[in-house]
């Protein structure tokens, strides 16, 4: 389940939990799943509130393009249904060598794109080496990985130190494969109808407005139960309420929290409520006065009322948030965050370079009524301890431009992992993103990370992430937020729907009645 809001970029991008303890158990809904599943029908849905902007697994960053491209490509591994664990995908085995350098795969039979020509050996090597090389997501694997053929069903890949994070991210939408010959031959239009080795194929692409699958007739699993789906781009959120109440949609992501209860109560309809590996939170500029000194943010990140946001925001569908990391694995549960508390933000603000208070702008997406909430609020929250918040609105690609030239104080953003390893969502800390965007560049977690990297022993690499955690909760330079979970409206005519908690879904296993 990715992806700042608008998932900051391709390095820092995924800045995702478990959140099931900061939701009653009674209001987790799943999506009825019937005793006889039917085959056909088609399925109408909404996609995230962005368009898709590449169907290339090797590129994107928003959840549009990756929910999709789940669907209609096979990846080596996918993460389980419960992000706990990785089953096979395109692989039907692998063995690492005992000093963990060399990684062997063996391809299961009947691999056969969506085109009715065989998954071939060239296909996998020429999708890894693109995966590799990418410069949006390549930064995830050990920059000298050789991959090489053994033979028609086997191949390897060859690490010069070991590599923990290895198989838990071949499980991304980045190990998606293509067919080499096809994609050489068309070029770049080739994205505009890819073709893959999943349960789906494309078979309409509008883009800024739906894209439609068909069930792919070679796919090498049990074949999808629906017939089509059709997926659509509604931002406005009430506009979207409307079109699944008058019965236009069948399943509606993102319903607003205030309208969850509601909803809810419809008849012949529920609203399923899903934890997600995320975490929303404020990035501050470092390189910025005051914002360089610690002292500064050690206030502003106690001087937050995280569940005063909650209630208020997320109308009580939410979990304070203790660090910038997802719930997920390694997240420390003892690390204890920075809970609000005003005696202690005045007393960092008393010892800073400020003590008598200053002036700071927040921006954010001007079309986030929750984004512009958190503003609001954080003007009243601080304004107890001498701080003017300024409130700047402004558009997504404007707002994007000035995150990524430093020119902003605070900006309202989400963290998220598509795998359940940590080191996806860790780029919030490592300077190839701290540096460029907030000027700040913290040595001792980089070199943490590194080393943790090779750290093949589970207890080992735990403890060097809860040490990068402690460090991170020291320098400060992200306000958690809020943990916050999938919200999505469903028929009752609709089975066997899961948002996961890495975002996603199977459509394969979505049933429509009659």
């Amino acid at each position: 389940m990715q992806p700042l809001l608008f998932r900051l970029q391709y390095v820092m991008m995924v800045w995702m939990i478990l959140i099931t303890s900061c939701i009653p158990a009674s209001s987790v809904v799943s999506s009825t799943s019937a005793a006889n599943p039917k085959s056909g029908r088609r399925l109408v849905m909404t996609l995230d509130l962005k368009p898709i902007s590449t169907l290339d697994p090797v590129v994107p960053s928003d959840n549009s393009a990756i929910w999709t491209i789940l669907n209609l490509y096979d990846q080596l591994f996918r993460v389980a249904k419960d992000a706990q664990s990785v089953e096979p995908d395109a692989v039907e085995r692998y063995e690492v060598s005992d000093n963990g350098l060399t990684y062997s795969f063996v391809l299961r039979d009947g691999l056969t794109f969506s085109d009715g020509t065989p998954v071939t050996m060239d296909d996998v090597i020429f999708s890894l080496q693109r995966m590799l090389s990418s410069e949006h997501w390549g930064w995830l694997f050990p920059e000298d990985a050789v991959v090489q053929a053994v033979d028609a069903d086997s191949f390897r890949i060859r690490l010069s130190q070991p590599n923990a994070s290895l198989i838990n991210n071949l499980a991304g939408f980045w190990s998606s494969i293509i067919p080499r010959e096809s994609f050489e031959t068309i070029g770049v239009n080739f994205w505009e109808k890819p073709i893959g080795s999943g349960p789906f194929r494309v078979k309409e692409w509008v883009r800024g407005d739906h894209i439609t699958l068909e069930r792919n007739p070679y796919y090498w699993g049990e074949p999808a139960y629906l017939d089509e789906v059709e997926l659509h781009l509604v931002t406005d959120d009430n506009i979207r309420m409307l079109k699944f109440q008058a019965g236009e949609l069948d399943v509606a992501t993102n319903v607003p929290f205030n309208q969850v209860a509601a909803i809810d109560a419809l008849d012949s309809a529920s609203v399923q409520i899903a934890p997600l590996l995320s975490v929303d939170f404020i990035a501050m500029n470092a390189s910025r006065p005051p914002l360089d000194d610690v002292n500064v943010r050690m206030a502003l990140n106690y001087a937050t009322d995280k569940q005063a946001i909650i209630d208020a925001v997320l109308f009580g569908f939410g979990e304070q948030a203790t660090m910038n990391w997802p719930k997920m694995m390694f997240w420390d549960e003892q690390l204890p965050g920075h809970p609000h508390d005003l005696g202690l933000a005045r007393e960092y603000l008393a010892k800073s370079s400020v003590p008598e208070g200053f002036e700071i702008t927040y921006a954010y997406r001007g079309d986030s009524i929750p984004d512009a909430q958190i503003g609001v609020l954080l003007q009243e929250q601080w304004s107890q301890i001498g701080i003017d918040v300024q409130l700047e609105p402004m558009e997504a690609t404007i707002l994007r431009e000035r995150l990524f030239s430093n020119d902003f104080d605070l900006v309202k953003a989400f963290n998220s992992s598509d795998v359940i390893d940590p080191s996806q969502p860790t780029a919030s800390f490592l300077c190839r993103m701290t540096q460029p965007v907030m000027g700040a560049c913290h040595e001792g977690i980089e070199q943490l990370y590194a080393a943790s990297e090779t750290m093949l022993a589970r207890e080992e690499r735990e403890a060097a992430f809860h040490e990068m955690m402690r460090m991170a909760q020291e320098w400060a330079i992200y306000i958690p937020v809020y943990y916050a979970p999938a919200r999505t409206a469903i028929s009752d005519r609709v089975h066997g729907f899961q948002v996961l908690p890495t975002g996603n879904f199977r459509l394969w296993e979505v049933w429509v009645e009659d």
